[in-house]
C-alpha cells in the first residue's frame, strides 16, 4: 500500500469545503491520510477520538457528500481518485469488496453509493446520492460508459416528455432588440443609465407639451457638465421625471441654470419674476444634490 496521500486543492479549496467546521475538515484530513489505495477507512470512529472531534463533524461529512458511510462502519473518501493516484505496481486493492460492490463512479471519477439495482428493466429506478447532485443507475461499479449512456437516454426522454406538458413561459425582460436605446446618462459610479424608445414614447403622452428627446439631450449635457452633481443609479428616474414635469410646467420651454445665469439677472417665467437659484426657481430642488 502507498505511504504518501495528497489533497486535490479543486476539493480542499472549494466552497462547499471550507465552509464546514475547522473540526470537520481536520477530520477530513486525517481520515484521507488513514485511507486505503481505494479510499476506504475502516475505522473512522477511533480517528474521531485520535483527533478530539465529534459525532456531529462525521455528520456533516456525510452531509455535505464528501465521505459516504456503509452499515459496516465502514465510509469511504468520496473524491479520493481526484486526491491520489496510484501507480499499478504499488496498488493494492480494498479488502473492503463487499462496499466497494455497493458504489459506481462518475465522469470525474467520485464514487457514488448505489442504492437500487435493476438489470434488464426498461424502467430503472434512479436514487440521489449524498451531494444531491448527482444520480445513479443501479449499474455495477466501473461501468461508467453504460451509466453515461444510460443518463443521455434519459435525458433525452425527458425533454421529449417534457414538451408535451410545458408550461407556458412569462417573460419579465423585453426580449434582445425589441426595445432600443434612445440616449444614454451617465451615472456618478461612472456607469451609463440606458434611456429606451419605449420610455420616450411614455414620456411623451405624459408630457405633451415637452420635446422629450431634445430634454433628454439637455440632460446628457448638463450632466456631462456637472460630473460632482450625478445621480445615482436609484435617483436617476426621479430625476428625470422632475426635469420633464417641471418643463411641463413652463409650457414645454426649459433653459438650464447654467445658461440662464450665463445670460444674467432675474428672468419672468409664466408671467412672474424670480431670482435664479433663488425661492421660486423652478429648478432650483432638481438641480440640486
Amino acid at each position: 500500500m502507498a505511504e504518501r496521500r495528497m489533497f486535490a486543492k479543486t476539493i480542499i479549496e472549494s466552497d462547499l469545503f471550507l465552509d464546514m467546521p475547522i473540526s470537520a475538515r481536520l477530520l477530513y484530513y486525517d481520515m484521507g491520510m488513514r485511507g486505503d489505495d481505494d479510499g476506504f477507512v475502516n475505522s473512522p470512529k477511533r480517528i474521531m477520538r485520535v483527533t478530539g472531534v465529534h459525532d456531529d463533524d462525521l455528520k456533516i461529512l456525510v452531509a455535505k457528500g464528501f465521505v459516504i458511510p456503509f452499515e459496516s462502519g465502514v465510509i469511504v473518501i468520496r473524491h479520493w481518485k481526484s486526491h491520489n493516484y496510484i501507480r499499478n505496481d504499488r496498488y493494492k486493492p480494498t479488502q473492503y469488496k463487499d462496499e466497494k460492490s455497493l458504489l459506481c463512479e462518475d465522469s470525474n471519477g467520485h464514487y457514488m453509493l448505489i442504492c437500487d439495482i435493476a438489470i434488464g428493466v426498461q424502467k430503472q429506478q434512479t436514487s440521489t446520492p449524498l451531494d444531491h447532485h448527482l444520480t445513479t443507475t443501479g449499474l455495477p461499479f466501473g461501468s461508467v460508459d453504460e451509466i453515461n449512456s444510460s443518463k443521455d437516454s434519459k435525458s433525452k426522454a425527458s425533454i421529449n416528455t417534457g414538451a408535451k406538458h410545458a408550461e407556458p413561459t412569462i417573460k419579465t425582460k423585453p426580449e434582445q432588440g425589441a426595445d432600443t436605446a434612445a440616449i444614454t446618462l451617465l451615472l456618478n459610479d461612472g456607469t451609463e443609465h440606458m434611456v429606451y424608445q419605449s420610455q420616450v414614447a411614455a414620456w411623451a403622452r405624459l408630457y405633451p407639451a415637452v420635446d422629450i428627446p431634445q430634454q433628454l439631450r439637455n440632460m446628457k449635457g448638463w450632466i456631462d457638465a456637472n460630473p460632482q452633481k450625478r445621480k445615482t443609479k436609484r435617483g436617476i428616474n426621479a430625476f428625470i421625471n422632475s426635469w420633464l414635469t417641471k418643463t411641463q410646467n413652463t409650457n414645454g420651454h426649459y433653459t438650464s441654470p447654467q445658461t440662464k445665469k450665463q445670460q444674467g439677472g432675474n428672468r419672468a417665467s409664466n408671467g412672474g419674476n424670480y431670482q435664479i437659484g433663488g425661492e421660486n426657481d423652478p429648478y432650483k430642488n432638481i438641480m440640486s444634490g
